[in-house]
């Protein structure tokens, strides 16, 4: 699994215990054992992140992550 790939999926998880908002560079380093660095090398920005967990989730049809966007 890539790095890219392993950040994705922390965030993800997290996505499915809140809202994808509230979705943190800090909760994911944290989660990974990444540099924050590492993180932003891979997603320009942490909005470009949540854009992956929630285009992820629409392909997944997760109700558990898409409900918070309503």
């Amino acid at each position: 699994m890539s790095t890219k790939e392993i950040i994705l999926d922390a965030a993800y998880s997290l996505a499915e215990k809140s809202s994808v908002e509230l979705i943190t560079s800090e909760e994911i380093a944290v989660n990974t054992k990444f540099s924050k660095p590492t993180l932003f090398y891979h997603f320009k920005s942490i909005a470009e992140l949540r854009d992956a967990v929630i285009e992820r989730a629409i392909k997944d049809e997760n109700v558990a992550i898409l409900r918070f966007l309503v």
